[in-house]
């Protein structure tokens, strides 16, 4: 399911953990979510042409995008969006951000052909409690991909059973 909202930290797309579904399952079952029944699915995606905010190319690039956004902002005296730091991580200065940079990227294609649109982003999402006192390490830490172009979805399926259990995903709440 594609999100738009104006919080969604990476911007409009599908969202998806790479590599985790016990924190996707256990997201999926917060009590502000009111989702009944819960549910998994795995999914091969082919991030294509990605904007990596786990590389220093993909960190500099949203950089300038929100410094651009920032000039912008000062020019019409509009304030930039603040990002709420709720546990429902309600980032809207960050989406913002993503979605200038998606706009500009846009622009500049429209002069420069080889500079296409981004299909995803993948973000390391540092969430959670510390592991320990001190901790650079937090319970709930994980990457994040949204999926623009939802051709890069090759395929979705269902967590056999045995994963599921292995997982310790409740099997009933797939029926």
């Amino acid at each position: 399911m594609v999100s738009e909202k104006s919080y969604d930290w990476l911007g409009p797309g599908a969202y998806f953990w790479e590599s985790d579904p016990i924190r996707a399952f256990q997201w999926a079952c917060l009590p502000w979510r009111n989702i009944k029944s819960p549910s998994v699915v795995g999914a091969v995606i082919d991030l294509g042409r990605c904007l990596d905010l786990t590389t220093q190319e993909g960190i500099e690039a949203v950089r300038a995008a929100y410094e651009g956004l920032a000039q912008i902002h000062a020019m019409t005296e509009e304030p930039l969006p603040q990002n709420a730091g709720s546990e429902k991580g309600q980032r809207n200065l960050d989406c913002a951000v993503i979605k200038h940079l998606h706009r500009a990227r846009q622009r500049l294609s429209e002069s420069e052909p080889s500079i296409l649109s981004y299909q995803t982003v993948r973000a390391l999402f540092v969430e959670g409690t510390e592991l320990y006192e001190g901790a650079g390490f937090h319970d709930k830490t994980h990457v994040q991909i949204c999926v623009i172009d939802q051709r890069r979805i090759l395929g979705v399926f269902r967590l056999p059973a045995w994963h599921q259990k292995m997982l310790g995903i409740d099997r009933t709440l797939y029926k």
